[in-house]
C-alpha cells in the first residue's frame, strides 16, 4: 500500500468492532464504533489476528453457529483489507513490545499497522494518542 493511499486508510482492533457485534455491553460504544465502521468502510485495514479475535469473542459470547461466523469471515475479506501476519511482522512486533512496553498481541496489530504504511490505529485497549515509530498514532474512538 502507498502512503498516498495509506493516509486515508486505518487499521481497526479487535475491541472496535466487537461493541458492533455485542452491542449491548455499551450502547453508546456501539453507536461510535458502527458510525467509525460505516464512514470508514472502503478505507479499513485489519489483520489475521483482529479476525481471529472477533470469531473466538464471537464463538464464546454471542452463540454464533459456525455457518454465521464463515459468513462474518467472507465479509471481512470482501469489504477490508485483511493482512495476513508475516515472519517480518513478527520480529518488528519484537522490536516493539522492547521499544514501547506493548503486550504480544498489540505489538502484532501495531506491526501489523505499520507495515500496512497506515497512520492512524483505533483501539480502545491502546494508550490514547502514542505515536509509533513517528508514523503511526493511536487513537482511541471512544474519547
Amino acid at each position: 500500500m502507498s502512503a498516498e493511499i495509506a493516509k486515508d486508510f486505518c487499521f481497526v482492533d479487535s475491541n472496535v468492532w466487537l461493541y458492533i457485534f455485542l452491542p449491548g455491553q455499551d450502547i453508546v460504544k456501539a453507536q461510535r464504533a458502527r458510525q467509525l465502521v460505516e464512514q470508514k468502510r472502503e478505507q479499513i485495514v485489519v489483520s489475521t489476528q483482529i479476525v481471529n479475535e472477533i470469531v473466538n469473542t464471537l464463538l464464546r459470547n454471542a452463540a454464533m453457529n459456525e455457518v454465521e461466523i464463515r459468513e462474518l469471515i467472507r465479509r471481512f475479506y470482501a469489504r477490508h483489507i485483511v493482512k495476513q501476519i508475516t515472519e517480518s511482522m513478527q520480529l518488528r512486533a519484537s522490536q516493539l513490545r522492547e521499544g514501547y512496553a506493548l503486550s504480544h498481541w498489540d505489538s502484532l496489530i501495531v506491526s501489523a499497522a505499520l507495515e500496512s504504511d497506515l497512520s492512524l490505529l483505533y483501539s480502545e485497549d491502546m494508550q490514547n494518542g502514542l505515536v509509533v515509530a513517528k508514523q503511526l498514532t493511536i487513537t482511541n474512538p471512544f474519547i
